[in-house]
């Protein structure tokens, strides 16, 4: 077993932001590689990492703040000082029993049946947003489209005030700021006190449902019957996974999408030529620019994993966007294959007993985003004299800062 070097560790922010010739070396030379920037064994190939996300009792999901690197006392204080306290573990970090029952809580709300109910109503946030971007001639597709679009989506299906869409981008972006892990101090007590004001918005929005039952999804979650008891801190902690995996995950794949289509531009005419191509053309970009790079599992015993003895209380990280570019399992992994057969195998939603419960909403909220731009827009540059496009540095996730460009419309 190699040991890690700066070179290939997955703490290092350039590495974060450009990690793909990484995975490679690490596919080739090294599946299980210990990363001693991290101090935990990094996974990369398709078949190992979706054996492991398939075997819940050998592999845990109760990583706790390891996710963030661990919490320092400083961020402690100010949760249990000044809000509800540290999160409960309810979905991503959890497992069964525990898991099931609020997996079962909340999924409900995420059916085919619901979501397709909802599909009237993104695509008409997606159109409302375009016709913004062509009455400006182009602007920060980011700002302006890939944000909104999801954002205004979950909050409408939370029961949030449109006015309140700016406040929840702001703690959307607090609650994922330390999983870069490279956050500092002062910036992660910041964004725990906005985590914070989030806790203490939606703990009253609880109260009022519980007085007065509207039709949106907290609602549903704080009249839901259950088999156990849910408590406010219960439902704080699945509204703020459900916040941040309803909005940050689409919106990155969102500007992905357009970033490529920037880069790619026979690709517009393509797809607006044959819109069947758009669904495929979602699942290449989730495959290629994975919005949430890799997750972590601790090992409950002694394993083995590709020929690496793995002992007890290991942690893994588990390198989503390396299996979705393994040449084992995807031909010519690099390249988007508008014809690719099997498209949506990737990992890009997890496997497994934690498969994205968000995943059908997000991809028909990527549908109608794609098929507005292809069918409005002939042509997208970068603008002259703009920022250039520059990934957020982070070890958990994967999306662009910015897209300064201009449109031209059909």
């Amino acid at each position: 077993m190699m040991t890690a070097t700066a070179t290939h560790s997955l703490a290092d922010p350039e590495v974060q932001k450009s990690p793909f010739a990484t995975y490679k070396w690490l596919r080739d030379e090294a599946p299980i590689f210990f990363d001693s920037g991290l101090k935990m064994h990094v996974v990369s190939r398709y078949e190992d990492i979706r054996s492991i996300l398939r075997d819940p009792t050998l592999f845990s999901s109760r990583v706790g703040s390891e996710m963030t690197g661990g919490m320092r006392q400083e961020v402690k204080d100010v949760f249990e000082k000044e809000g509800w306290g540290e999160r409960r573990e309810v979905l991503l970090t959890n497992d069964p029993p525990d898991h099931t029952n609020y997996r079962q809580l909340v999924e409900r709300a995420f059916t085919p049946t619901r979501v397709r109910k909802m599909e009237p109503y993104i695509e008409s946030v997606v159109e409302k947003l375009v016709d913004g971007i062509v009455e400006q001639g182009g602007g920060d597709l980011i700002a302006d489209f890939a944000v909104p679009v999801p954002l205004t989506v979950i909050a409408d299906e939370l029961g949030i005030e449109q006015e309140d869409l700016p406040r929840f981008k702001q703690w959307s972006d607090a609650a994922v700021a330390p999983l870069s892990r490279n956050i500092l101090l002062e910036d992660e007590i910041a964004a725990a006190r906005l985590v914070n004001e989030m806790h203490h918005y939606f703990a009253k929005i609880i109260e009022d449902r519980k007085r007065t039952p509207c039709d949106d999804l907290i609602s549903d979650l704080v009249h839901a019957q259950t088999d156990v008891p849910v408590s406010t801190k219960d439902l704080l902690s699945i509204l703020q996974s459900l916040l941040v995996a309803g909005n940050e995950t689409s919106t990155n794949t969102i500007a992905a999408g357009l970033l490529i289509l920037v880069q790619s531009p026979e690709l517009l005419d393509e797809l607006h030529n044959d819109n069947k191509k758009i669904v495929t053309f979602v699942e290449e970009v989730l495959r290629l620019e994975a919005p949430v790079q890799g997750l972590l599992r601790l090992t409950t015993a002694d394993t083995i994993i590709a020929g690496t003895d793995i002992p007890a209380g290991s942690m893994l990280a588990l390198r989503y966007g390396s299996a979705n570019r393994d040449e084992r399992q995807f031909a010519d992994p690099d390249r988007l294959d508008l014809n690719r057969q099997k498209a949506a195998s990737h990992l890009s939603f997890g496997s497994g007993i934690h498969h994205c419960i968000g995943a059908f909403l997000s991809r028909r909220e990527l549908y109608y985003a794609f098929r507005a731009v292809v069918t409005r827009f002939s042509k997208i540059e970068l603008a002259d004299g703009g920022r250039t496009p520059e990934i957020i540095p982070s070890f958990t996730l994967r999306g662009l800062a910015n897209l300064d460009a201009t449109v031209i419309c059909r």
